[in-house]
């Protein structure tokens, strides 16, 4: 018998089209042991925060990006099923590198040639933030 394994499609859609129509969500189910019974709450609380973090970051409005980072992650922390410990991980993964891509962005924003002292702030808030869910994993 062929071990089905848990694995999940990461995509770069965040938000719906013009015309109103559902683009995927930014982590799909492709195939789990449990087909995602055990994780559909935070599933989609993760993608709910994922989305929305996505919107405040292409309106500069980086602390709440961030805000939603935090709440995802710690949505991907309760999911402690022996099944889906490898599942968590992965969404842990996902959130930090969005984090981090904030950082990023921060770091081009505050520093150089161009840079803009209102953006420190949020920089060192999503500094303060990666450290914590490097803590944590």
């Amino acid at each position: 018998m062929q071990e089905q394994s848990k694995s999940w499609k990461f995509t770069n859609e965040k938000r719906q089209d013009e015309e109103g129509s559902k683009k995927p969500d930014p982590i799909e189910l492709e195939s789990c042991p449990n087909n995602g019974t055990s994780c559909e709450d935070q599933r989609a609380e993760i993608n709910n925060r994922l989305i929305t973090s996505y919107e405040y970051f292409t309106n500069k409005q980086y602390n709440q990006s961030i805000d939603e980072l935090k709440f995802a992650f710690e949505q991907a922390n309760q999911l402690s099923e022996g099944t889906c410990l490898s599942c968590a991980g992965l969404f842990r993964l996902r959130i930090m590198q969005s984090l981090e891509h904030i950082h990023g962005e921060l770091q081009n924003r505050s520093s150089g040639l161009f840079r803009s002292k209102q953006y420190k702030p949020s920089y060192e808030y999503a500094h303060t933030v990666i450290q914590e869910f490097k803590r944590q994993l």
